[in-house]
C-alpha cells in the first residue's frame, strides 16, 4: 500500500454555512492549521514519497498569504498542487485575475470551484463566472464542482447563472452525502442513492489530515469518522502514521475488495450491527459501518474473517 496524495483540510472556517456541508463549516468556526506544522505535514509527505498536496476546507483562501507560501513550499519540493474554494474572491474580474496568478505562480495548477445553489446562497454566481473568466486567460485549469440533491437545481441551475463562462471547463456533478449538516438538514428521500457499495475504494491511497492534525487512511470526507482515525500527528510522525494505516487490516481489505464484502458478511450470519440499506454510493457504506466506535470489536471479528475466506478462495 503507498500513498501519493496528501490532502490537507487546513481550515474549517468558511464565508458560507453550506446545509450540504461535511464539516459544519461557518464564518464562526476558527479551526485551522498552523502554517509552520502544515509545511512540516508536506516536508514529510514528500519524503515518504508523496507527490501530490491537496488543500481544502473550509474555504482556505481566506487565508490567502499562507497559501501561497504553503504552495510554494510544495512547489519547490516538486509536488502537484491542487485547491478547493467556494470561489468568493471572484468580487470582480480584475480580483480573481491577481489571485489566480498568485496561485499559478506558486505551483497552483488545478482549482475546483465548489458551486451550486446551496453555496449560491453566500456566494454570487458572478463571482463563479469571474473565476472561470479569468483562469481560461491564465490557462489555470477548473474544475466546477456541483453537488446535488434529488430535488435541487443541479448542475442545469448551475449553469443558467454562470452561462458562457462555462464553456470549456470541466464540470462535475457530485452527490450529497447525509453526513454531517446535510444529514440533519435534510430528508432521507432527498438523496441521491445508488442502493450498492461497490467491491474496489477509490479514494485510497490519499491521506487527509485535519486541522487538528488527526490522520484518516483515505481522501474521501466520509473516512472522516472515529471507526477510521489513523492517529494524530501532533503525537506521531507521518511515517509512524502511515506505517500503522498500512498494517491496519481495514485500510488493507477494503483496498483491495471494498466494503460490500462486509455487508454481505454481517447480513448473512446477523451480526448486531445496524446496517444503512439506502446507500448512496460505496464511500457512504464505508462511512455508515465506521462511523460509531462501538461497533469495531465486531468489526475486527468480521475482517479477521473475511481474510481468512477470500486467503482461500485465493488457495
Amino acid at each position: 500500500m503507498s500513498y501519493y496524495m496528501l490532502a490537507l483540510l487546513y481550515t474549517y472556517n468558511c464565508c458560507a454555512s453550506c446545509d450540504i456541508c461535511t464539516y459544519y463549516c461557518a464564518p464562526k468556526r476558527e479551526e485551522k492549521m498552523e502554517l509552520e506544522e502544515a509545511m512540516r505535514y508536506v516536508r514529510e509527505g514528500k519524503e515518504l514519497g508523496m507527490r501530490m498536496l491537496g488543500v481544502a476546507g473550509g474555504e482556505p483562501l481566506l487565508y490567502l498569504d499562507e497559501i501561497l507560501e504553503l504552495s510554494s513550499y510544495a512547489n519547490g519540493l516538486g509536488m502537484n498542487i491542487t485547491l478547493t474554494s467556494n470561489g468568493y474572491w471572484g468580487s470582480s474580474f480584475d480580483r480573481a485575475y491577481v489571485i489566480l496568478d498568485a496561485l499559478r505562480n506558486v505551483g497552483v495548477r488545478h482549482i475546483k470551484i465548489s458551486s451550486d445553489e446551496f453555496h449560491g446562497r453566500y456566494i454570487p454566481y458572478e463571482n463563479i463566472a469571474n473565476v472561470l473568466n479569468a483562469a481560461k486567460e491564465l490557462q489555470v485549469k477548473i474544475v466546477l464542482g456541483c453537488t446535488s440533491l434529488k430535488n435541487s437545481s443541479r448542475l442545469k441551475g448551475l449553469l443558467e447563472h454562470i452561462q458562457d463562462a462555462a464553456t470549456g471547463v470541466i464540470l462535475m456533478e457530485q452527490t450529497c452525502y447525509p453526513i454531517g449538516r446535510a444529514r440533519e438538514m435534510f430528508r432521507k428521500e432527498d438523496f441521491i442513492r445508488e442502493n450498492r457499495a461497490m467491491t474496489s475504494c477509490r479514494d485510497s491511497g490519499m491521506l487527509i489530515v485535519t486541522p487538528e492534525g488527526n490522520v484518516y487512511p483515505c481522501g474521501s470526507m466520509c473516512s472522516n469518522v472515529p471507526g477510521r482515525l489513523t492517529g494524530s500527528l501532533a503525537e506521531q510522525s507521518m511515517a509512524s502514521l502511515i506505517e500503522r494505516a498500512e498494517q491496519d487490516r481495514h485500510n488493507r481489505f477494503i483496498r483491495k475488495h471494498g466494503v460490500q464484502p462486509y455487508y454481505d458478511y454481517i447480513k448473512e450470519h446477523n451480526i448486531p450491527i445496524p446496517l444503512e440499506e439506502n446507500l448512496v454510493d460505496t464511500c457512504h457504506a464505508c462511512y455508515e459501518l465506521f462511523r460509531d466506535e462501538r461497533w469495531l470489536p465486531e468489526l475486527d471479528k468480521v475482517v479477521e474473517r473475511l481474510e481468512s475466506a477470500y486467503g482461500a478462495a485465493r488457495g
